[in-house]
């Protein structure tokens, strides 16, 4: 049976996923309803979008590994280079994440009227950066664990071996 905490990261890795795409929507979808469309976007907008990408991208690994390789099947040589490249980019993203939110926050204690609209999607960003800070520590410790696990297995197979 999976411990409580990889249950939590399984669940938090689906709302990180549902939070990359519906941010991902939400923009395509905001650029379509304006004249210009995402063909003038700014390479500031593109570039949102694709940490978010990458975001839901490494939501998804995160999935397949609890799902194929928890609590003790070592990770292939591909999902391995996958989950680092992963984990640079989401240390990289949660980052750029924070500075954004920090300047948000700033900004926005700044004026003095402030529609209830921005500090609801800055209550979004806050939560998406939450659970991508505590994604990202649990993916420091996903290879160790599966790794304990598997040599612990190992070791009582080899074990169960010599006393039969």
């Amino acid at each position: 049976m999976l411990p409580l905490k990889w249950k939590v990261f399984r669940v938090l890795n689906y709302l990180q996923l549902i939070f990359a795409i519906g941010v991902i929507g939400l923009i395509i979808y905001s650029s379509s309803i304006t004249r210009r469309g995402l063909d003038d976007g700014s390479a500031f907008t593109y570039l949102f979008i694709a940490s978010f990408i990458l975001m839901a991208a490494s939501a998804i690994l995160n999935i397949y590994i609890t799902n194929r390789n928890f609590p003790d099947k070592p990770l292939a040589s591909y999902t391995n280079t996958l989950h680092y490249f992963f984990l640079l980019f989401g240390i990289i993203i949660n980052i750029s994440l924070f500075i954004l939110l920090i300047i948000g926050v700033r900004d926005t204690y700044n004026n003095e009227y402030v529609p209830g609209s921005v500090w609801f999607v800055l209550s979004i960003f806050i939560l998406i950066w939450l659970i991508n800070f505590w994604v990202i520590i649990n993916q420091f410790q996903v290879k160790p664990f599966i790794r304990k696990n598997y040599q612990s297995n190992f070791s009582s197979l080899i074990d169960s071996i010599g006393k039969e």
